[in-house]
Protein backbone atom coordinates (compact mmCIF):
# COMPACT_ATOMS: atom_id res chain seq x y z
CA UNK A 1 0.00 0.00 0.00
CA UNK A 2 1.07 3.60 -0.30
CA UNK A 3 0.42 4.75 3.21
CA UNK A 4 3.33 6.88 3.33
CA UNK A 5 1.39 9.42 1.14
CA UNK A 6 -0.99 11.70 0.70
CA UNK A 7 -4.13 9.50 -0.88
CA UNK A 8 -7.73 9.76 -1.92
CA UNK A 9 -9.71 7.08 -3.15
CA UNK A 10 -11.10 8.27 -6.85
CA UNK A 11 -13.50 6.19 -8.68
CA UNK A 12 -12.96 3.89 -11.91
CA UNK A 13 -13.77 4.35 -15.46
CA UNK A 14 -15.90 2.49 -17.13
CA UNK A 15 -14.61 -0.80 -17.61
CA UNK A 16 -15.39 -0.99 -21.19
CA UNK A 17 -14.38 1.72 -22.56
CA UNK A 18 -11.13 1.80 -24.28
CA UNK A 19 -8.68 3.75 -23.39
CA UNK A 20 -7.06 6.36 -25.81
CA UNK A 21 -3.59 6.29 -27.35
CA UNK A 22 -0.91 7.81 -25.30
CA UNK A 23 0.72 10.53 -28.05
CA UNK A 24 4.26 10.28 -26.83
CA UNK A 25 8.02 10.47 -28.89
CA UNK A 26 9.52 7.15 -28.83
CA UNK A 27 12.66 8.86 -27.16
CA UNK A 28 11.58 11.17 -24.69
CA UNK A 29 14.75 11.44 -22.37
CA UNK A 30 17.23 14.06 -22.85
CA UNK A 31 20.05 12.98 -19.49
CA UNK A 32 22.15 10.00 -21.10
CA UNK A 33 23.85 7.79 -18.13
CA UNK A 34 27.53 7.77 -18.05
CA UNK A 35 26.93 4.59 -15.37
CA UNK A 36 27.55 1.77 -18.23
CA UNK A 37 30.75 3.47 -19.18
CA UNK A 38 32.15 3.65 -15.36
CA UNK A 39 31.42 0.01 -15.12
CA UNK A 40 32.98 -2.08 -17.50
CA UNK A 41 35.74 -3.66 -16.12
CA UNK A 42 38.97 -4.35 -17.17
CA UNK A 43 38.58 -7.93 -17.84
CA UNK A 44 35.60 -7.35 -20.20
CA UNK A 45 37.75 -4.38 -22.31
CA UNK A 46 39.83 -6.95 -23.58
CA UNK A 47 40.81 -8.04 -26.87
CA UNK A 48 37.39 -10.72 -26.53
CA UNK A 49 35.29 -7.73 -26.26
CA UNK A 50 36.89 -5.92 -29.56
CA UNK A 51 36.80 -9.12 -31.34
CA UNK A 52 33.25 -9.70 -30.65
CA UNK A 53 32.26 -5.78 -31.55
CA UNK A 54 33.94 -6.39 -34.77
CA UNK A 55 32.05 -9.59 -35.62
CA UNK A 56 29.36 -8.05 -35.11
CA UNK A 57 29.45 -4.83 -36.70
CA UNK A 58 28.67 -5.84 -39.98
CA UNK A 59 25.24 -8.17 -38.96
CA UNK A 60 24.15 -4.49 -36.78
CA UNK A 61 20.82 -2.87 -38.32
CA UNK A 62 20.85 0.74 -38.64
CA UNK A 63 20.49 2.29 -35.13
CA UNK A 64 16.88 3.23 -34.07
CA UNK A 65 16.22 6.74 -32.81
CA UNK A 66 17.00 5.98 -29.65
CA UNK A 67 20.74 5.24 -30.37
CA UNK A 68 21.28 8.04 -32.29
CA UNK A 69 22.67 11.60 -31.67
CA UNK A 70 21.77 13.23 -28.57
CA UNK A 71 21.11 16.17 -30.89
CA UNK A 72 18.48 14.32 -32.98
CA UNK A 73 14.86 15.15 -32.37
CA UNK A 74 13.55 12.01 -30.44
CA UNK A 75 11.18 9.32 -32.49
CA UNK A 76 12.12 10.34 -35.62
CA UNK A 77 11.05 8.09 -38.00
CA UNK A 78 9.20 5.97 -35.53
CA UNK A 79 5.42 4.85 -35.44
CA UNK A 80 5.72 2.97 -32.81
CA UNK A 81 1.99 2.77 -33.16
CA UNK A 82 2.68 0.30 -36.49
CA UNK A 83 6.30 -0.48 -36.50
CA UNK A 84 6.18 -1.45 -32.82
CA UNK A 85 3.07 -3.85 -32.68
CA UNK A 86 4.12 -7.35 -32.19
CA UNK A 87 2.66 -10.89 -32.55
CA UNK A 88 4.84 -12.28 -29.80
CA UNK A 89 4.69 -11.70 -25.82
CA UNK A 90 6.84 -9.13 -23.34
CA UNK A 91 6.91 -11.03 -19.81
CA UNK A 92 8.59 -8.80 -17.80
CA UNK A 93 9.42 -9.52 -13.74
CA UNK A 94 10.24 -7.59 -10.77
CA UNK A 95 12.98 -9.22 -9.60
CA UNK A 96 13.16 -12.39 -7.61
CA UNK A 97 11.59 -15.00 -10.18
CA UNK A 98 10.18 -17.97 -8.68
CA UNK A 99 6.84 -18.22 -9.40
CA UNK A 100 6.55 -15.75 -12.14
CA UNK A 101 9.81 -17.96 -13.57
CA UNK A 102 7.58 -21.40 -13.51
CA UNK A 103 4.82 -19.54 -15.07
CA UNK A 104 7.20 -17.96 -17.88
CA UNK A 105 8.43 -21.98 -18.55
CA UNK A 106 4.81 -23.13 -18.85
CA UNK A 107 4.15 -21.19 -21.72
CA UNK A 108 6.74 -22.41 -23.79
CA UNK A 109 6.58 -25.26 -26.49
CA UNK A 110 7.74 -28.76 -25.33
CA UNK A 111 10.84 -28.16 -27.80
CA UNK A 112 11.35 -24.51 -27.14
CA UNK A 113 14.96 -23.11 -28.11
CA UNK A 114 15.69 -20.82 -25.57
CA UNK A 115 18.37 -18.08 -25.13
CA UNK A 116 19.61 -17.01 -21.91
CA UNK A 117 21.03 -13.08 -21.38
CA UNK A 118 23.27 -12.79 -18.18
CA UNK A 119 24.81 -9.90 -19.72
CA UNK A 120 23.73 -7.63 -17.20
CA UNK A 121 25.96 -9.31 -14.32
CA UNK A 122 29.76 -8.15 -14.28
CA UNK A 123 30.25 -11.96 -14.52
CA UNK A 124 28.33 -12.41 -17.96
CA UNK A 125 29.18 -15.10 -19.26
CA UNK A 126 29.09 -17.16 -16.14
CA UNK A 127 25.80 -15.93 -15.26
CA UNK A 128 24.48 -17.07 -18.41
CA UNK A 129 25.48 -20.02 -18.51
CA UNK A 130 23.82 -20.08 -14.53
CA UNK A 131 20.35 -18.73 -16.60
CA UNK A 132 20.38 -21.71 -19.03
CA UNK A 133 20.93 -24.38 -16.29
CA UNK A 134 18.08 -22.83 -14.32
CA UNK A 135 15.98 -23.20 -17.86
CA UNK A 136 17.08 -27.30 -18.06
CA UNK A 137 16.13 -27.92 -14.59
CA UNK A 138 12.39 -26.40 -15.46
CA UNK A 139 12.56 -28.80 -18.34
CA UNK A 140 13.42 -27.73 -21.40
CA UNK A 141 16.00 -29.84 -23.44
CA UNK A 142 19.57 -28.48 -23.18
CA UNK A 143 20.12 -29.11 -26.81
CA UNK A 144 17.90 -26.42 -27.62
CA UNK A 145 18.97 -23.68 -24.80
CA UNK A 146 22.01 -21.43 -26.05
CA UNK A 147 23.65 -19.17 -23.55
CA UNK A 148 25.28 -15.83 -24.45
CA UNK A 149 28.38 -15.42 -24.24
CA UNK A 150 31.10 -12.94 -24.85
CA UNK A 151 34.03 -14.47 -24.11
CA UNK A 152 35.10 -18.19 -26.07
CA UNK A 153 33.03 -21.05 -23.95
CA UNK A 154 34.38 -22.17 -20.84
CA UNK A 155 36.31 -25.96 -21.07
CA UNK A 156 33.14 -27.93 -19.03
CA UNK A 157 30.28 -25.62 -20.90
CA UNK A 158 27.12 -27.82 -20.97
CA UNK A 159 25.54 -25.68 -23.18
CA UNK A 160 26.00 -24.03 -26.35
CA UNK A 161 27.79 -20.47 -25.74
CA UNK A 162 27.68 -18.36 -28.59
CA UNK A 163 28.50 -14.65 -29.06
CA UNK A 164 25.46 -13.63 -31.08
CA UNK A 165 21.78 -14.66 -31.21
CA UNK A 166 20.88 -18.07 -33.10
CA UNK A 167 18.18 -17.41 -36.06
CA UNK A 168 15.60 -18.57 -34.23
CA UNK A 169 14.44 -18.77 -30.96
CA UNK A 170 11.00 -19.38 -28.94
CA UNK A 171 12.09 -16.72 -25.44
CA UNK A 172 15.06 -14.76 -24.86
CA UNK A 173 15.75 -14.01 -21.14
CA UNK A 174 17.48 -11.00 -19.93
CA UNK A 175 18.92 -11.83 -16.29
CA UNK A 176 19.36 -9.37 -13.71
CA UNK A 177 22.13 -7.05 -12.90
CA UNK A 178 22.67 -3.35 -14.07
CA UNK A 179 20.67 -1.91 -17.07
CA UNK A 180 23.34 0.06 -18.23
CA UNK A 181 25.58 -2.23 -18.43
CA UNK A 182 23.23 -4.44 -19.96
CA UNK A 183 22.26 -1.76 -22.73
CA UNK A 184 25.99 -1.12 -23.34
CA UNK A 185 27.04 -5.39 -23.85
CA UNK A 186 24.00 -6.47 -25.59
CA UNK A 187 24.61 -5.62 -29.70
CA UNK A 188 21.48 -7.30 -31.19
CA UNK A 189 18.69 -5.34 -30.03
CA UNK A 190 16.83 -5.15 -33.81
CA UNK A 191 17.23 -8.71 -33.83
CA UNK A 192 15.45 -9.19 -30.32
CA UNK A 193 12.68 -6.74 -31.52
CA UNK A 194 12.15 -8.86 -35.30
CA UNK A 195 11.83 -12.00 -33.28
CA UNK A 196 9.05 -10.33 -31.06
CA UNK A 197 7.42 -9.20 -33.91
CA UNK A 198 7.24 -12.37 -35.47
CA UNK A 199 6.04 -13.99 -32.52
CA UNK A 200 8.78 -15.35 -30.55
CA UNK A 201 8.52 -14.43 -26.26
CA UNK A 202 11.02 -11.66 -24.75
CA UNK A 203 11.10 -11.81 -21.09
CA UNK A 204 13.21 -10.06 -18.58
CA UNK A 205 13.67 -10.04 -14.51
CA UNK A 206 15.14 -7.10 -12.55
CA UNK A 207 17.70 -5.28 -14.96
CA UNK A 208 15.97 -6.85 -17.68
CA UNK A 209 12.74 -5.73 -17.26
CA UNK A 210 13.98 -2.26 -16.23
CA UNK A 211 16.27 -2.11 -19.67
CA UNK A 212 13.13 -2.20 -22.27
CA UNK A 213 11.85 1.02 -21.60
CA UNK A 214 12.59 3.54 -24.49
CA UNK A 215 14.74 5.81 -21.69
CA UNK A 216 15.15 3.50 -18.97
CA UNK A 217 15.43 4.13 -15.06
CA UNK A 218 19.27 3.48 -14.28
CA UNK A 219 19.26 4.24 -10.35
CA UNK A 220 18.78 7.19 -7.70
CA UNK A 221 15.89 8.04 -5.71
CA UNK A 222 12.99 10.73 -6.42
CA UNK A 223 15.11 13.38 -5.96
CA UNK A 224 18.05 12.31 -7.63
CA UNK A 225 16.88 10.03 -10.29
CA UNK A 226 19.44 8.70 -13.12
CA UNK A 227 18.71 7.74 -16.56
CA UNK A 228 19.53 6.52 -20.28
CA UNK A 229 18.47 5.19 -23.39
CA UNK A 230 17.16 1.85 -22.79
CA UNK A 231 16.23 -0.89 -25.34
CA UNK A 232 12.98 0.74 -26.47
CA UNK A 233 11.16 -2.57 -26.45
CA UNK A 234 8.49 -0.77 -25.09
CA UNK A 235 8.21 2.86 -26.14
CA UNK A 236 4.92 3.15 -24.31
CA UNK A 237 5.75 2.70 -20.81
CA UNK A 238 8.58 3.33 -18.00
CA UNK A 239 9.63 0.27 -16.82
CA UNK A 240 10.63 -0.16 -12.27
CA UNK A 241 11.40 -3.05 -10.47
CA UNK A 242 11.69 -4.13 -6.57
CA UNK A 243 9.34 -1.37 -6.40
CA UNK A 244 7.48 -2.81 -2.74
CA UNK A 245 10.66 -4.30 -1.31
CA UNK A 246 13.36 -1.27 -1.89
CA UNK A 247 10.20 1.37 -1.21
CA UNK A 248 10.17 2.79 -5.10
CA UNK A 249 7.14 4.24 -5.15
CA UNK A 250 8.41 8.07 -4.77
CA UNK A 251 11.01 6.88 -7.42
CA UNK A 252 8.64 5.97 -9.67
CA UNK A 253 6.34 8.90 -9.09
CA UNK A 254 9.26 10.89 -9.99
CA UNK A 255 10.02 9.45 -12.78
CA UNK A 256 6.28 9.79 -14.47
CA UNK A 257 7.10 13.61 -14.56
CA UNK A 258 11.21 13.65 -15.08
CA UNK A 259 11.68 10.97 -17.64
CA UNK A 260 8.22 10.93 -19.14
CA UNK A 261 7.26 14.52 -19.12
CA UNK A 262 3.59 13.02 -17.63
CA UNK A 263 3.41 11.98 -21.35
CA UNK A 264 4.01 7.82 -20.44
CA UNK A 265 2.97 5.23 -17.56
CA UNK A 266 5.35 4.05 -15.05
CA UNK A 267 5.07 -0.01 -14.41
CA UNK A 268 6.71 -0.62 -11.16
CA UNK A 269 6.71 -4.57 -10.72
CA UNK A 270 7.46 -6.21 -7.06
CA UNK A 271 9.21 -8.92 -6.75
CA UNK A 272 8.07 -12.37 -8.42
CA UNK A 273 6.08 -10.74 -9.97
CA UNK A 274 5.42 -10.14 -13.64
CA UNK A 275 3.58 -8.45 -16.48
CA UNK A 276 2.59 -9.83 -19.51
CA UNK A 277 2.15 -7.77 -22.33
CA UNK A 278 0.44 -9.04 -25.49
CA UNK A 279 -1.44 -7.04 -28.62
CA UNK A 280 -5.39 -8.04 -28.79
CA UNK A 281 -8.20 -7.35 -31.36
CA UNK A 282 -5.39 -3.58 -31.81
CA UNK A 283 -4.95 -3.19 -28.05
CA UNK A 284 -1.77 -4.01 -26.00
CA UNK A 285 -3.05 -5.64 -22.78
CA UNK A 286 -1.15 -5.72 -20.25
CA UNK A 287 -1.86 -9.44 -17.51
CA UNK A 288 -0.35 -9.08 -13.84
CA UNK A 289 0.89 -12.57 -12.05
CA UNK A 290 2.52 -13.46 -9.31
CA UNK A 291 2.87 -12.77 -5.83
CA UNK A 292 3.34 -9.11 -5.37
CA UNK A 293 1.73 -6.32 -7.25
CA UNK A 294 1.91 -4.16 -9.95
CA UNK A 295 2.14 -0.41 -9.71
CA UNK A 296 0.82 1.91 -12.81
CA UNK A 297 1.54 5.84 -12.47
CA UNK A 298 -0.58 8.33 -14.38
CA UNK A 299 -0.87 11.70 -14.03
CA UNK A 300 -4.37 12.18 -12.68
CA UNK A 301 -6.28 13.16 -16.20
CA UNK A 302 -5.42 9.89 -17.27
CA UNK A 303 -7.40 6.72 -16.65
CA UNK A 304 -6.55 3.38 -17.05
CA UNK A 305 -8.54 0.34 -18.46
CA UNK A 306 -8.42 -2.54 -16.24
CA UNK A 307 -10.71 -5.57 -15.47
CA UNK A 308 -10.29 -7.06 -12.76
CA UNK A 309 -12.95 -9.96 -10.53
CA UNK A 310 -12.55 -7.13 -7.62
CA UNK A 311 -13.18 -3.65 -7.09
CA UNK A 312 -9.77 -1.45 -8.02
CA UNK A 313 -9.67 2.37 -7.41
CA UNK A 314 -6.42 4.25 -8.15
CA UNK A 315 -5.24 6.46 -5.21
CA UNK A 316 -5.04 10.27 -5.58
CA UNK A 317 -1.40 11.46 -4.67
CA UNK A 318 1.06 14.49 -5.06
CA UNK A 319 4.61 13.99 -6.30
CA UNK A 320 6.66 15.03 -3.06
CA UNK A 321 9.87 15.46 -5.01
CA UNK A 322 11.74 15.66 -8.17
CA UNK A 323 10.58 17.13 -11.41
CA UNK A 324 7.08 16.37 -10.79
CA UNK A 325 7.22 18.21 -7.38
CA UNK A 326 3.86 19.13 -6.05
CA UNK A 327 2.29 17.51 -8.99
CA UNK A 328 -1.15 14.94 -8.89
CA UNK A 329 -1.01 11.34 -9.99
CA UNK A 330 -2.87 8.39 -10.19
CA UNK A 331 -1.72 4.77 -8.73
CA UNK A 332 -3.19 1.68 -9.51
CA UNK A 333 -2.39 -1.66 -7.61
CA UNK A 334 -3.20 -4.69 -9.79
CA UNK A 335 -2.95 -8.04 -8.12
CA UNK A 336 -2.70 -11.39 -10.12
CA UNK A 337 -5.21 -12.35 -12.43
CA UNK A 338 -5.99 -8.29 -13.38
CA UNK A 339 -5.81 -6.63 -16.47
CA UNK A 340 -5.08 -3.51 -18.05
CA UNK A 341 -5.17 -1.56 -21.80
CA UNK A 342 -1.86 0.03 -22.10
CA UNK A 343 -2.06 1.44 -25.54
Amino acid sequence: MLARWRVELVEMTAPNRPEESIKTDLCFGTQQSTLAGKLLSREYLDESIKSYQLRSRDRLAQPSSCEASESEPAGKGIDKNQEQKFDGELFLIGGAAQESFSDLVSRLPKDAKVVTVGLASKDGDNYSLELARDFERAGIKAENITALCLGPAPPDAAYKCLDKLPEKFDLVYFGGGDQSLLKQRFLEVDKVRQALKNGSIVAGTSAGTAVMSSEMITGGDASDLTHAHGFALLPWAITDTHVHEREREDRDLSALYDIGEGKVPVIGIDEDTRVSLRWENGQLIGEVGGEGAVHIFRTSDQDLNVTSSRVVKPQLTYVMDGAGKGKAALVWELKAGDKFVLQ
